[in-house]
């Protein structure tokens, strides 16, 4: 406002009387809302919106508000409603909630499969999916139709295929099997008692909460716990050290599918945790690896003690030891590419070494390739149950989760899940684009765009499928 405007409204405030100055035309606010005029039917407003966004089917939404804002009006006014107007248009019941505290802004959070088409991540998933059809009579796989039934493998050398299945909130893992002999890795009594002779400490208290005769973990969800790449070494130790006396297993290869997750990527170290001169950082004593003709070969990384006071030889002296013939000058940045082309530092990681000191085959699945992991299906139908039954009590869902568990053997869910998983493959392999591997993993009904991974901008402030963040935010607010 110019100071020749407030001039003149203060003299029409002081002159004259408060009516004319009421309607002298100034900008702003000229009459009262609805809500100044009926309190309570903005307090019923919010306590429906509440109660609407605690729906575990997340149904509610604007025009479902405005609804009842209107049935509410002519209950209070006790008018009769002659036309189809509503009191308060959709429009102003989304102004009205920015003016409670809701604020609109674009999630800038990227969709987890963003990289699903990037160049290594394709390289990746084309060894994957190759790897796997090209070995498809080795693996029990299953028939198609409304009845579907195990296929045996025709391979002289069969192979039974684990997955790594990590429940949400990472309290706990299990392992699912592509075996008719059970859905879930276990030992029966007599099993578990003959690994036990063979391997005392599976009977000991590691920290980590084992169901008996099994490798399937959790963690007390009330303390500061978490399954890192230690715990996650320490369960895939157990499995590998139970396989053996697992009597349908025997005559078998086995292999363990597993997500890119860190705690299953970590390696022992990485070129980089080393330091180019002498006596800078060294994260290990050795680097061992294999040859070509697969013999194991190493090299230490600190000079004999007898030489004075132990020092670390550094990636240029490791450099000359492996026989690479490099500039005393180079580069750490180009000392580290060449260093990379050598097998000591394409080492793998801490799981695929312990994997491989027990004979078992160890697959990572591609990046952002959540359809090609048959633990998806688990937690959609886990998810599902709990959803169904639960009563917004933690300790209802916490029994929910065992009993979602049965309720998938009962179902027979497996079954459907390894069908899934080569359809996901075979579809892979015919060049098929994401939402359509998305149909054939979980159901017709998947979508492949990016709404579900937003908030609501300003731009998309009618759309009443939209809504849902905005509720969820008022309750957050009154809780």
């Amino acid at each position: 406002m110019t100071a020749e405007t407030c001039h003149k409204h203060s003299q029409c405030f002081l002159n004259k009387d408060i009516d004319q100055f009421c309607t002298d035309g100034r900008g702003g606010k000229q009459s009262a809302s609805l809500y100044d005029l009926y309190r309570e039917l903005e307090e019923l407003a919010d306590v429906f919106a509440v109660k609407g966004c605690s729906r575990k089917d997340s149904s509610f939404t604007v025009n479902e508000l405005a609804q009842y804002i209107d049935k509410q009006y002519y209950i209070l006014t006790g008018e009769k409603k002659e036309t189809q107007v509503l009191v308060r248009s959709v429009q102003s019941i989304c102004l009205d909630l920015r003016r409670w505290g809701i604020h609109y802004s674009a999630n800038k959070i990227r969709p987890y499969w963003i990289g699903h088409e990037r160049e290594d991540v394709v390289e990746h998933r084309k060894k994957v999916v190759d790897y796997f059809l090209s070995r498809e009579t080795h693996y029990y796989t299953v028939s198609q139709g409304e009845d579907p039934k195990w296929i045996f493998p025709a391979s002289l050398k069969p192979v039974i295929l684990l997955c790594l299945t990590t429940f949400p909130a990472n309290d706990g893992c299990d392992f699912l099997v592509c075996h008719p002999s059970s859905h879930f890795f276990f030992l029966s009594d007599e099993e578990w008692a003959e690994a036990v002779r063979k391997h005392p400490d599976l009977d000991e208290d590691t920290g980590i909460d084992y169901v008996p005769g099994t490798a399937s973990a959790s963690i007390a969800l009330d303390g500061d716990n978490y399954f890192n790449n230690n715990s996650i070494l320490s369960q895939f130790e157990r499995l590998f050290k139970m396989l053996p006396f697992k009597k349908e297993f025997e005559g078998h290869q086995v292999e363990l599918l597993v997500d890119n997750a860190t705690t299953h990527s970590a390696r022992e170290y990485t070129i980089n945790d080393f330091g180019r001169g002498t006596g800078t950082r060294c994260p290990v004593n050795a680097i061992q690896w294999l040859d070509s003709a697969g013999n194991k070969k190493k090299i230490d990384c600190f000079f004999p003690s007898s030489q004075g006071e132990t020092k670390s030889k550094g990636l240029l002296v490791i450099s000359q030891e492996l026989g690479l013939n490099l500039a005393p000058n180079i580069l750490l940045k180009d000392l580290k590419v060449e260093l990379l082309k050598h097998p000591p530092f394409n080492n793998v990681t801490k799981i695929e070494k312990l994997a491989n000191d027990y004979s078992v085959t160890l697959i990572f699945l591609p990046k952002y390739h959540s359809e090609m992991s048959s633990i998806e299906g688990v937690w959609c139908h886990m998810k599902q149950f709990v959803r169904k039954y639960s009563e917004q009590n933690f300790s209802r869902m916490l029994s929910l989760i065992t009993e979602a568990r049965k309720n998938f053997e009962r179902k027979n869910v497996n079954i459907k899940l390894q069908r899934r998983f080569w359809k996901c493959l075979h579809g892979c392999a015919e060049g098929k684009e994401y939402q359509d591997i998305l149909s054939l993993f979980f159901s017709s009904a998947c979508q492949s765009d990016t709404l579900s991974h937003r908030k609501t901008t300003n731009t998309k402030i009618n759309d009443d499928s939209l809504f849902v963040p905005f509720l969820l935010a008022i309750k957050a607010k009154h809780r």
